[in-house]
């Protein structure tokens, strides 16, 4: 297993230093830094979910804006699903105010409400 991915669990766990025997620096648990897409093994990064600045990614590697699974991505460029994301962003604070997003994006049936899916306009 890559050892930066061994660290980075660790860290999650709470677990800094070099804890898992790797005599790497000390680490910091995952934040999030910024909205992300994913497609297999693609990851697009911009400040919002298919922002211009993503819009344009796309375009220029002429992929499609469909099928795109959107989450965010963590400072070790780790993608992380929008309910795990949230998780992360309410542990350390980062949530900056409710949306009301979920009730349009999500199918009638799930009651994620504003504490359970992260969505970009929830941080900045």
């Amino acid at each position: 297993m890559d050892k930066a991915k061994i660290a980075h669990e660790a860290a999650e766990r709470g677990e800094y230093g070099d804890g898992v025997g790797l005599n790497l620096p000390v680490e910091m648990p995952s934040i999030i830094v910024c909205a992300a897409i994913r497609r297999g093994d693609i990851i697009i990064c911009g400040a919002r979910h298919f922002d211009t600045i993503m819009s344009a990614q796309l375009k220029r590697a002429r992929l499609s804006n469909k099928k795109w699974e959107c989450g965010f991505i963590d400072q070790y460029g780790t993608f992380i699903g929008r309910a795990a994301a949230w998780q992360i962003a309410n542990r350390h604070r980062q949530i900056r105010r409710p949306t009301t997003y979920e009730t349009e994006f999500l199918p009638q049936t799930e009651n994620y409400g504003d504490d359970g899916i992260l969505f970009s306009e929830n941080l900045y």
